[in-house]
């Protein structure tokens, strides 16, 4: 049930508290007023709680780091993350996952302009999980290609990957993990350790970040639609988080780790896709199993 407050409540002090954390680079009475401008009322002239802090927040972050910045930090850590993990050798293969990337990121309308995606795939048959990095740069684990069945379930997980760009979550909690001078500093390459560290970190983690259930749920509501419009079957994306959910082993205890996956993400989706009017997307079962044999 989502929680309603009339609009004149006073929100002042949670939302100087993000502010805060984000250096003070928004003024608190312009984040406050364009995050309450930009939230749909509810009935009764309340608004969502969630909607203002989150919105509030996307305001903090686009303000204190730029996409520009955000692309400059990204193609550097990207250097860092493939001197860290070994890229699978097949040519192939890393065409063929690019392309359904592609496919569903060029769905992803609300991306935020500037930030193009790319798709990699990284040789490691324990890790079952993927990742993406700050400006759009996406890796996929071989564990995480032979768990799926068919294109529409590796479509799925990269749909929510984009959606964690798009709607610039890595960059929020790149922001409250290692704080606004920290990553300029990367940036620019005035941090180099702090760059280093953070690519070591993911390649014994197996992901970058870890989100929380607002941002896991988000990425859920915005990249399912991405993978439907791609031209993908919807439920590719629940098919696969129930083979992750029954997962044993070290491998999905990372995913576990990285992406919380209780049982009511995957109701959510089945919710969602519930209300879908093109339910009737593609698996493209045979191609993706000819692919799997590249591994």
């Amino acid at each position: 049930m989502t929680t309603v407050i009339p609009v004149e409540s006073s929100l002042a002090p949670c939302v100087k508290a993000l502010m805060l954390r984000h250096l003070r680079v928004v003024p608190l009475a312009t984040a406050f007023t364009l995050a309450l401008a930009g939230t749909p009322a509810h009935a009764g002239g309340g608004l969502s709680w969630q909607s203002v802090l989150n919105q509030a927040e996307r305001l903090a972050t686009d303000a204190a780091l730029p996409v520009a910045k955000e692309k400059q930090l990204g193609k550097k850590l990207a250097k860092e993350v493939e001197k860290e993990n070994k890229l699978h050798k097949s040519k192939e293969l890393q065409e063929y996952v690019a392309k359904v990337g592609k496919k569903v990121a060029a769905k992803a309308k609300d991306t935020p302009k500037g930030i193009s995606y790319t798709f990699k795939v990284i040789d490691d048959d324990e890790s079952v999980n993927a990742f993406a990095l700050p400006g759009g740069h996406i890796y996929v684990y071989t564990g995480l290609l032979k768990l799926a069945s068919d294109e529409a379930e590796l479509a799925g997980v990269l749909g929510h990957e984009v959606a964690h760009v798009s709607q610039r979550h890595i960059a929020e909690r790149l922001m409250a993990q290692v704080g606004l001078e920290g990553l300029i500093g990367m940036a620019t390459g005035k941090n180099s350790e702090g760059l280093t560290a953070l690519a070591a970190n993911l390649a014994g983690q197996g992901a970058l970040l870890s989100f929380g259930r607002d941002q896991e749920s988000d990425a859920d509501e915005h990249g399912l639609p991405y993978a439907v419009a791609a031209g993908y079957d919807p439920m590719g994306f629940v098919r696969l988080f129930e083979k992750l959910k029954k997962g044993e082993g070290p491998g999905f205890l990372v995913f576990l780790q990285s992406h919380p996956l209780p049982s009511e993400r995957i109701d959510d989706a089945k919710a969602q896709i519930a209300k879908l009017k093109d339910k009737d997307g593609k698996r493209n079962e045979a191609a993706y199993q000819k692919m799997l044999e590249k591994l």
